[in-house]
């Protein structure tokens, strides 16, 4: 603090030392500093060691050779003095960095408490770790009512970890002539996260909300930073981060996130064209908001100079949504004190951009996220109403296959089973194995009444837990076959999964499977009408599952920002043939994953179609397929035909359609049915 005093009316010229004394809250004086008089008699002082935002009271004693002088001494009016800078005050508690990235400043890391209630640990299914947490920054502060809450998601290289950096320097008031910066992401953490570090495997996977107090804004800014998108794990990673994402939606309280000012995706500036797997990660972002977030969209471009950004441009090609967008270059923020004019131009520049982000971001209206958790739940259910029709679908067609060899099977040995005489065949038929999962951190949810697993890959392990799983709507299972209770199900260290495997049978087996006490029905009678059956009762299955799935779209279509997945087909494929080409390290398990995400991007696409039948190329709608089998089989057809009531006849007949289908592929020997089976199978993913 500085002080300044008059020069005394009368024996100035004799005073040999000023001795400054204070007096702290009104307490007894105490000696600050004292002055040695030259020749020319001192008018003012700075004191200094002085606690910020307190009051004092100074005076000052004038010395001379004989003592002190009898001319009262100066006394001043209480002075409080200024706050303590908001740098030095975080500087007081940060911890100096070890391993600087910027050699030519001290990097302090800020002091983080943990709000350990609203941590949230997951094992990833490559069985390393990641969840969601949240940390306090600059210690606490009660004064403010209103705060701003901003999501910051981008890939890898964009520049996000130095921005938030940046940003960090800025809100805390660091200066240009400082000698030390803050650094609340280390960028050797956003590598080994991502996975481009060849060196160290990446070990986190974490979404972290930084609330961050006392800064230069008046409000309390939450900042949600995200891990980098497009690492070298590729989508199964890039699905996990959304799948974080939609943690904080889902989480109530002062802990979770219910409302967001803004989702600030980071780009580089100079990115002319969006690569296919960049525009597949934005729309990952973009789908997860309902339509209100849409002017919430701010893209913040890095690395930017005096032109305009072509990511502009790319942007706009990718039908990513924004109505404005924010310009930065971060490059002058770590260089340290010692600056030459260029780098001061572009410090200059960095602060300015921060003031007109925040300018922005303090008129921009808060969104609530009820809409957006709608959107996620509603994407969570048609994925998995997509993924058990799949699944369905591939079963149901091996099982009719496996009814289809068995009806070539009693063709073929129509004379023993007149004669009652033994043999044996192969078929190929649906059995159940357990895949182990042992060591590898994935949590399931399998159902024990139905003996199959709803969830492969559950966020949650612990059994009193899974009525908050994907799988269940209102307490029950929307996966398993009986919709049984939550509690039914169970965390176990296995997938069961339905494969297609070739059996050896005997003609009691097939006795036993398709006779009935029916005494005026022939065996073959009964085995085409249990063909027939099972047909019609998938079709009706299946159709059921497509309107529910058509449900969800059109559900989607109005609530959600990007509702339509089907522009994703393209995307992946794409990526999948990059991944071939390039064949990078870890290729073969990234292909899989994208291989994975397809089958249900393109069953999405094909569901929304009017037009779409699954078992198309099973079924023959043409009155020649049903005129074929009555000619083949005469005797069989009309013994069904005779024995149905007409109400039934025109299900009778889409059925019969579709087992003549089958009955006539029995025949043609340039497509051998066991061919054909080799390209039925569950559809298994991890």
């Amino acid at each position: 603090m500085k002080l300044v005093w008059p020069t005394p009316t009368l024996g100035a010229e004799n005073v040999t030392e000023i001795v400054i004394l204070a007096s702290l809250e009104n307490n007894s004086f105490i000696q600050m500093d004292t002055i040695q008089v030259g020749t020319t008699f001192p008018t003012e002082a700075l004191v200094q060691n002085l606690k910020p935002s307190t009051s004092y009271r100074f005076k000052l004693l004038l010395l001379t050779k004989w003592g002190c002088m009898p001319e009262p001494e100066v006394c001043t009016e209480e002075t409080r003095t200024k706050p303590e800078p908001r740098a030095l005050r975080l500087r007081s508690e940060a911890q100096l960095a070890d391993d600087s990235e910027w050699p030519n400043t001290q990097v302090y890391v800020p002091l983080k408490k943990e709000v350990k209630r609203a941590r949230k640990d997951f094992t990833l299914t490559t069985g390393q770790s990641g969840g969601v947490r949240k940390y306090i920054i600059g210690g606490e502060h009660k004064d403010l009512d209103q705060d701003k809450v901003l999501l910051v998601v981008g890939g890898t290289g964009a520049g996000k970890t130095t921005l938030i950096n940046s940003m960090v320097n800025y809100l805390y008031e660091v200066k240009k002539e400082d000698e030390f910066r803050f650094r609340l992401v280390s960028q050797m953490e956003e590598t080994q996260e991502s996975g481009y570090s060849t060196k160290v495997k990446s070990k986190t996977k974490w979404v972290t909300a930084f609330v961050l107090n006392n800064t230069r804004l008046q409000y309390r800014l939450t900042v949600v930073d995200t891990p980098g998108f497009g690492d070298t794990e590729g989508i199964q990673r890039d699905k996990e981060t959304t799948r974080y994402i939609k943690e904080w939606f889902s989480q109530k309280g002062p802990d979770g996130l219910d409302r967001l000012d803004a989702v600030c995706m980071v780009v580089k500036s100079s990115e002319t064209r969006l690569t296919h797997q960049a525009q597949f990660e934005l729309n990952q972002v973009v789908a997860l908001f309902g339509k209100d977030m849409e002017s919430n969209i701010l893209p913040l471009l890095t690395f930017c100079d005096a032109s305009k950004p072509p990511a502009l441009e790319a942007l706009k090609a990718a039908n990513v949504p924004f109505k404005n967008y924010y310009k930065f270059n971060n490059s002058a923020f770590f260089e340290g004190s010692d600056m030459d004019e260029f780098q001061k131009m572009f410090w200059k520049l960095g602060v300015s951009s921060f003031e007109k982000f925040f300018k922005g971001i303090e008129i921009l209206p808060a969104r609530s996220l009820s809409l957006s958790k709608e959107v996620c739940e509603k994407r969570e259910r048609l994925e998995f109403q997509v993924i058990a029709l799949q699944n369905k679908v591939a079963q149901e067609i091996t099982q009719l296959e496996t009814m289809r060899q068995e009806f070539e099977v009693m063709k073929n040995h129509e004379a023993d089973i007149q004669r009652n005489s033994d043999f044996s065949y192969t078929v190929v038929e649906q059995r159940q194995i357990m895949c182990d999962l042992e060591g590898t951190g994935q949590h399931t949810t399998n159902c024990l009444n139905c003996n199959i697993t709803c969830h492969e890959s559950c966020a949650y392990s612990d059994d009193k837990d899974k009525e908050k799983c994907w799988a269940m709507t209102d307490g029950k299972c929307r996966i398993c076959p009986l919709k049984c209770e939550w509690n039914f199900h169970k965390n176990l260290p296995y997938i069961i999964a339905r494969i297609p495997l070739t059996m050896r049978k005997t003609n009691e087996d097939l006795k036993r499977k398709y006779e009935q006490a029916v005494s005026n029905k022939e065996l073959a009678e009964n085995m085409l009408e249990s063909i027939a059956e099972q047909l019609m009762k998938t079709q009706s299955e299946i159709n059921a599952d497509i309107q529910l799935t058509r449900q969800h779209l059109k559900e989607l279509s109005k609530i959600a920002m990007r509702p339509s997945r089907m522009t994703e087909v393209s995307y992946i494929e794409i990526m999948i043939t990059n991944e071939k080409s390039n064949a990078e390290n870890g290729w073969q398990q990234r292909v899989e994953h994208l291989e994975h995400q397809l089958k249900i991007a393109k069953a999405i696409a094909e569901a929304n179609d009017p037009n779409y039948d699954p078992l198309a190329k099973y079924k023959q709608s043409t009155e020649g397929k049903l005129n074929f089998l009555a000619e083949r089989f005469p005797k069989i057809s009309e013994g069904w035909l005779a024995n149905k009531a007409k109400s039934a006849v025109k299900k009778s007949k889409a059925a019969l359609c579709a087992v003549g289908n089958f009955l006539i592929g029995s025949e043609d020997n340039s497509n051998p049915a066991h061919k054909r089976g080799k390209k039925m199978h569950v559809i298994h993913y991890m």
